[in-house]
């Protein structure tokens, strides 16, 4: 009978018969190898989780006892490769590239301070003693005997309960229940997915009368206008009906634009109330209290940091919210060289997050310059700068400009060993540019 043991790590073999091989191997290193050169990147990134994370104790691995005190891993060989990925990497060198051996062998030495020593097991007495659960784990839902994965919606639940960033489209559903435009049997034939698209399109959200604040979604008219609104959309891209909006004609900017100027004009709302100044969605779809409107900050100058707290963005990407951070705590006179080095970085990072992010595919292999360039032409044709500010822009892209920063100058930044820019200097670059990343940075 099944039971529950620890088993010294040493002591696991990896099953050459496992289904992932094409075919048979000899040797564990082979084996090893094969499950390697199968996984790819996933392997790497498995192990990665085992070092944050440790060992997924409520997915254990189904093992087999061998001669000698050896134990063959039936069901778990994936997680067996990582670790022995992370104890040698050597192991996989050259079936892994050059950037993914590094990183595995970076891993291995954080793995190393606190290795694994012990796993804990089902231990059964031969293959067939496992077959049964060996084949639901990897076989589907098998009418609910297998493991039945969250739609997207129960997901959605699941990161508002653990306080991730909240879910436009959940909202939205939440509040069409609140205001009795969905039963439950109604909602769950949204596409939570395609109806996230939509709501990530500013245009989408404008002829909607939404506005979005600190990732929370806010009425900018009447609650009864944007319901019907946003019910005349659930109702078109529910799965029952036959001539609904399918995920290809939503799937780029371009598309969700069109979407929403075709939306009829009986259904568009207008705006009543400025954004920041609506009624936010809450939990359950209850609407919060109305807000009176805060006027923006005047800049005071001198300041002391780089960015000024009147320069709102929301950036989405952890590492440049990072960088953004540190440009809004960092005294310009005591570290004016980091500054110019981190703003060229920022600078940079925003131009090509915006590039994937709006599929701009023609401008993807420019230079910084050209890329820069294409960007503000795309921010203006969206009406995100207007014209005199592409005018004004276009200099920045040149290679000499008496109006303002230029990229050579921000090369010189990181390259040249001569320039020192000043805090005048600086606060005087971040002004120039300030409009270009705010345009980028707002949805």
């Amino acid at each position: 009978m099944a039971e529950r043991n620890y088993i010294q790590v040493v002591d696991l073999r990896v099953d050459p018969e496992n289904p992932r091989l094409a075919e048979a191997s000899n040797g564990q290193n082979k084996a090893l190898r094969a499950i390697a050169s199968e996984l790819g990147e996933k392997l790497i990134a498995l192990a990665d989780d085992m070092v944050e994370e440790g060992t997924d104790l409520g997915d254990l691995p189904f093992v087999v006892p061998m001669k000698e005190g050896e134990y063959l891993v039936v069901e778990g060989n994936r997680r067996l490769a990582a670790i022995r990925a992370l104890e040698s990497p050597e192991i996989f060198d050259g079936v892994f590239t050059k950037s993914q051996m590094q990183r595995l062998r970076a891993l291995s030495g954080r793995y190393h301070e606190n290795p694994l020593h012990e796993l804990m097991c089902v231990v059964v007495k031969n293959r067939q003693e496992a077959d049964h659960w060996v084949r639901l784990r990897h076989t589907g839902e098998n009418g609910g005997r297998g493991r039945v994965a969250w739609n997207a919606q129960q997901g959605a639940n699941y990161r508002t309960r653990i306080g991730e960033k909240p879910n436009a489209a959940k909202q939205v559903l939440d509040f069409l229940e609140s205001q009795n435009k969905l039963d439950a049997a109604a909602r769950r034939e949204v596409p939570i997915t395609n109806l996230g698209r939509l709501l990530h399109t500013p245009e989408f959200r404008e002829a909607m009368g939404l506005g979005l604040e600190n990732g929370k979604l806010e009425l900018l008219a009447a609650a009864t206008k944007v319901a019907k609104a946003l019910h005349f959309v659930a109702k078109d891209l529910s799965k029952s009906n036959p001539k609904r909006t399918k995920v290809d004609e939503i799937k780029t900017s371009a598309q969700r634009i069109k979407y929403a100027k075709k939306i009829p004009k009986s259904i568009k709302v207008k705006a009543s109330i400025a954004p920041g100044g609506g009624r936010a969605i809450l939990e359950d779809g209850r609407l919060g209290a109305k807000k009176k409107q805060k006027s923006p900050r005047p800049v005071n100058r001198p300041r002391e940091m780089l960015i000024p707290r009147s320069a709102l963005m929301s950036i989405d990407h952890d590492r440049i919210a990072s960088i953004s951070n540190e440009l809004r705590t960092l005294k310009l006179e005591k570290a004016p060289n980091a500054i110019s080095v981190m703003l060229r970085v920022f600078f940079e990072l925003s131009i090509d997050y915006y590039i994937d992010e709006e599929s701009l595919s023609s401008i993807k292999a420019a230079n910084l310059a050209g890329k820069g360039k294409g960007v503000v032409d795309e921010l203006h044709r969206r009406g995100k700068l207007t014209k005199g500010q592409r005018t004004a822009f276009t200099s920045i892209f040149k290679k000499e400009s008496l109006l303002g920063p230029t990229i050579n100058d921000m090369h010189a930044f990181i390259h040249s060993r001569d320039l020192t820019p000043s805090p005048v200097d600086l606060r005087a670059y971040w002004d120039n540019l300030e409009p270009i990343l705010i345009a980028i940075w707002t949805p």
